[in-house]
């Protein structure tokens, strides 16, 4: 799973046994950056302001230097998790109304692909359901 910028998740290794962050909750942090990254390509991309990153945990911006090169670049920020639950739905009631316009772009199959249509579930909507229980 990817965003639309190429970045993993959160950023972060999975959890695994010797971590002390919950499988659950790096699925969810990985499930909401990705929505959230999709929202910022569908905003970028009708010229629209994006909906608001109040309740995710959201990197700062870097400035970094290309060790093979030297070239120094900005990291942009990214959303590496949830501060607060209730922005995943926040997030899908922003981009529902414009999914009938993300469907002129080429990149909307891979949006369709990693968030689901209701034909097929997105790849990981079976790990959602045993967090959410639902």
């Amino acid at each position: 799973m990817s965003s639309p910028q190429g970045c993993g998740g959160g950023g972060r290794p999975s959890p695994g046994s010797r971590s002390l962050y919950p499988a659950s909750l790096g699925t969810a942090d990985d499930l909401v950056a990705m929505l959230a990254s999709w929202c910022d390509q569908v905003a970028d991309s009708l010229g629209v302001p994006a909906p608001s990153r109040r309740g995710l945990w959201v990197t700062e911006e870097r400035v970094l230097r290309d060790p093979a090169t030297g070239g120094v670049y900005v990291s942009g920020s990214e959303v590496a998790g949830i501060r607060d639950p209730a922005v995943a739905g926040r997030l899908v009631a922003w981009l529902e109304p414009r999914l009938p316009s993300v469907t002129a772009f080429p990149w909307a199959a891979d949006m369709l692909s990693d968030l689901g249509t209701p034909q097929r579930e997105p790849p990981l909507a079976g790990r959602w359901r045993n967090l959410t229980g639902e």
